[in-house]
């Protein structure tokens, strides 16, 4: 149990960017989003509007 509270400390740091309540983590997955949405309505205007 002792080892336990030592090594945590590695494992915090890789693990904060990825966790949900992190900064990090919330920007990525908005730019994902927000890139994923360009693409799409990209898509569907030169598809549609082009064609």
């Amino acid at each position: 149990m002792g080892d336990a509270g030592r090594e945590p400390s590695d494992r915090d740091r890789h693990d904060d960017p990825a966790k949900p309540g992190g900064r990090i983590w919330l920007v990525k997955w908005l730019l994902i989003a927000a890139i994923a949405a360009i693409v799409v309505a990209a898509l569907l205007i030169f598809d549609g509007g082009r064609v």
